[in-house]
C-alpha cells in the first residue's frame, strides 16, 4: 500500500482512510497515433504520437468504524479535493512508492463510496492532465546532504545539477547540463553585460543579442524580460536534452548565467 501525500500536507490518514490494493499509475499518458490512409497504397502514412493526460487510480479504504462519523470524513476530503464551488482543483501528489517525483493532478469521477456496517471503500480516480511526472527538487538543487535527494531517488550518482548555477561567463562557454527525464524548457537567468550572445543547445538558437542587466528567458512561454521589462528575442523551441550540452558564445560577455529546470520523468 502506498502513502499518498496531498499538497505537501495532508494524507490519506488524516481523514480516516488508507491506500488499498490494487493501484493503477500508467508509466505513460494516453498515446494518440497520427496516421492516414492513402487509397490503393497498403498500410498507413505515421505521422508521429501525441501523448495525452495520466490517470491513476486509487482504491480507498475508510477505516472509521461509526457510520455518522465515516460519512463526515468521507465529507471532509471531498471538500478537500474540490475547490470554494465544489469543482475539482489541482492537487501536488506524492506516491511512496515513486518517492522522487509528484505530480499535479485532479479528480476526473466521482468516487462512490461502497458503504458497509462497519467501513467502505471507493476508487479515487485522478488525471494528471499534462502528463508530466515532476523530479522532487529544482536541477540547481541535487547536491550531497540534501534532505530530499536519497538513495531511493531515480537521480543518478555523478548528477551534475544545471551545470550552470550563477556561473561567471566572461568567454565562449559549453555547459553540459544532466537531464534525466524528458525534454524540458529551461528559465535561463543572465545576469552582466554581453555583445552579440547567442545561447545554442540540440540545434536550437536563443538570439540573446547584445543586453545590460538581467535578463530573464522563459523558454516554455517565449517570453523574456530584461530588468523586469519584457523584452523581444528571437528563440527557437529551446528545449534541453539527454546528452546535449549548451554552448554560450558572444564576445564583451561578463554576466553570470543561471540554468533552472525541473526534471520531468
Amino acid at each position: 500500500m502506498a502513502i499518498l501525500t496531498f499538497d505537501d500536507t495532508y494524507t490519506l490518514a488524516d481523514f480516516g482512510m488508507a491506500n488499498g490494493k490494487g493501484n493503477e499509475m500508467p508509466l505513460l499518458g494516453t498515446i494518440t497515433s497520427r496516421t492516414e490512409k492513402v487509397p490503393s497504397r497498403k498500410g498507413l502514412l505515421d505521422f508521429g504520437n501525441e501523448i495525452g493526460s495520466m490517470t491513476d487510480k486509487y482504491p480507498v479504504e475508510v477505516l472509521v468504524q461509526d457510520r455518522i462519523e465515516r460519512s463526515l470524513q468521507m465529507r471532509a476530503f471531498k471538500n478537500f479535493i474540490t475547490d470554494a464551488y465544489g469543482y475539482p482543483r489541482t492537487i501536488k501528489v506524492h506516491n511512496s512508492d515513486e518517492p522522487d517525483v509528484y505530480i499535479l493532478a485532479k479528480l476526473v469521477a466521482a468516487p462512490v463510496p461502497n458503504r458497509r456496517n462497519t467501513s467502505a471503500d471507493f476508487t479515487l480516480e485522478i488525471t494528471n492532465l499534462d502528463g508530466v511526472k515532476y523530479s522532487l527538487v529544482e536541477a540547481n538543487d541535487v547536491l550531497w546532504g540534501s534532505e530530499v535527494v536519497n538513495f531511493q531517488s531515480g537521480l543518478p550518482l555523478g548528477h551534475t545539477g544545471s551545470g550552470a548555477n550563477a556561473l561567471q561567463i566572461t568567454q565562449n562557454t559549453t555547459v553540459a547540463p544532466t537531464i534525466v527525464g524528458t525534454a524540458v524548457f529551461p528559465y535561463l537567468i543572465l545576469d552582466g553585460t554581453g555583445t552579440n550572445v547567442v545561447i545554442e543547445s540540440n540545434g536550437k538558437k536563443i538570439q540573446v543579442g547584445t543586453f545590460s542587466g538581467k535578463l530573464e528567458i522563459d523558454c516554455a512561454n517565449y517570453i523574456a524580460y530584461l530588468n523586469g521589462v519584457e523584452k523581444s528575442i528571437r528563440m527557437d523551441r529551446f528545449q534541453l536534452v539527454r546528452n546535449e550540452t549548451i554552448k554560450v558564445t558572444g564576445s564583451a560577455m561578463n554576466f553570470s548565467f543561471t540554468n533552472h529546470y525541473r526534471d520531468e520523468l
